[in-house]
């Protein structure tokens, strides 16, 4: 059991503008990210490497998970018998930071693997710390998240339609239908000449919120004869109340 320790990340600011451009965020959200790089060198071991960050403390405001949680991100060296000269996959944009609800969420959730190797994708259920909230290291294997009421690691948001991960191309699709902090886990396995080489493991927090509608198509209607059922060659009335845009497209569907 070896510790690496890497110093001053770079860190920037990530936007929390919605997935959606006709919906805006809430304003005063912040999040920040914190990039650690390092190159170290291990030689040839039979049963490969693990390498693991571990900490404490995930948001106590988390509904999907009971309180006091702590977080193991992992990767795996693989065995040189099984692969040599390996990349592990990895996610090529980072997930939706803010995610408005009662709003449909497609995301592209794909990976990224140099070495031209097989992808799958799919759920998984997060690592813990071995001290949970109190954090702390220790080797594999890694305990598990605790969810709380009938959430799990298929079921980790509330939504309807519910979360589906696409196992061919990673997209992720969710319409969410309450507020608040979730935990999602997704992994990818990497597979050359059918033989499972590792498995790249994603971790994340999903932020459902109440947006602003920056556009709304609304209109109304009105009919002089028997109200909206009408009669041959009697006028319907359209009332446009539609607001955040001045150009306007109608169509009647009569070809």
């Amino acid at each position: 059991l070896q510790t690496i320790t890497i110093n001053n990340p770079v860190i920037t600011s990530i936007s929390t503008a919605a997935n959606n451009l006709c919906l805006s965020s809430p304003p005063n959200l912040c999040l920040e990210e914190a990039v650690y790089t390092t190159t170290a060198s291990f030689p040839p071991l039979a049963g490969g490497y693990i390498l693991a960050y571990q900490r404490c403390c995930r948001n106590n405001t988390i509904l999907n998970l009971t309180t006091g949680q702590g977080a193991t991100f992992t990767q795996t060296i693989p065995d040189p018998s099984i692969a040599t000269n390996n990349s592990s996959p990895y996610f090529s944009t980072l997930p939706p930071i803010v995610i408005c609800v009662n709003s449909q969420l497609t995301y592209n959730n794909s990976a990224i693997d140099i070495d031209g190797d097989s992808l799958a994708y799919s759920l998984y259920r997060p690592y813990s710390s071995p001290g949970g909230g109190g954090g702390g290291t220790a080797p594999p294997p890694f305990p598990v998240v605790n969810y709380s009421g009938a959430f799990s690691y298929t079921n980790p948001i509330t939504g309807a339609p519910a979360l589906t991960v696409n196992a061919t191309t990673g997209v992720i699709s969710l319409f969410p239908t309450q507020i608040g902090q979730f935990v999602i886990g997704i992994c990818v396995k990497e597979y050359r000449n059918h033989v499972l080489v590792g498995t790249h493991y994603r971790d994340f927090q999903f932020n459902v919120v109440q947006c602003t509608q920056n556009i709304v198509s609304s209109f109304s209607m009105t009919s002089g004869v028997n109200g909206l059922n009408g009669c041959v060659n009697t006028p319907i009335h359209f009332s446009n109340s539609s607001t955040g845009t001045t150009n306007f497209l109608w169509h009647f569907g009569d070809g």
